[in-house]
């Protein structure tokens, strides 16, 4: 018995990480390279469920109390990269969600959009903003490689509004520049 305990271990403990190694350092190299450094939030509640509504309720509460610029910049794009992730996650569930998964993502450049007015008003009142510029920028480079990464999941019918999106992200970049001071 003490014998199986020790083999057991030897074998799965000790001997697994080393193949798990390997297969991850074949893994990382099949990766693009140029891939951005941001992680996007875990969604929560999906525009499908009966619940969303109320989820979406309370982000526009919660929004509507944050005073301070640099925070609801933070906020709004806290919600555009949240949204961007529920689009995603619908169109790896569905497919044919693809309409609403691209709803979905408009919705969070709206977010996205309203963080950097946010943020743009916050330099004009001479607000130290390169913190929440940085974040903007690593933001929407991450966006444009999303978008990028879900093309081949986006039907015809659906191939303007997709464009349009991935179209405004590149505008977004560009915005984005200035904010951050040299």
């Amino acid at each position: 018995m003490r014998a199986t305990f020790i083999l057991f271990f030897i074998t799965f403990f000790i001997f697994q990480p080393a193949v798990s190694a390997q297969e991850m350092q074949s893994t990382e190299s099949a990766r693009v390279v140029n891939a951005v450094e941001y992680a996007l939030p875990y969604p929560g509640i999906l525009p499908n469920s009966p619940f969303y509504s109320l989820k979406m309720f309370r982000d526009r509460v919660i929004g509507s109390l944050i005073s301070d610029p640099l925070k609801k910049a933070e906020f709004s794009l806290l919600q555009a990269d949240k949204r961007l992730q529920a689009g995603i996650f619908l169109l790896h569930q569905d497919p044919s969600k693809g309409e609403v998964a691209i709803a979905t993502i408009s919705k969070g450049e709206n977010y996205f959009f309203d963080a950097i007015l946010i943020a743009e008003e916050a330099r004009r009142k001479k607000l130290a903003v390169r913190d929440v510029a940085i974040k903007l920028s690593n933001a929407a480079e991450k966006h444009e490689e999303v978008l990028v990464g879900i093309s081949a999941s986006i039907s015809d019918s659906q191939q303007a509004a997709y464009e349009k999106e991935l179209e405004r992200v590149r505008v977004f970049q560009k915005r984005v520049k200035p904010l951050i001071p040299r």
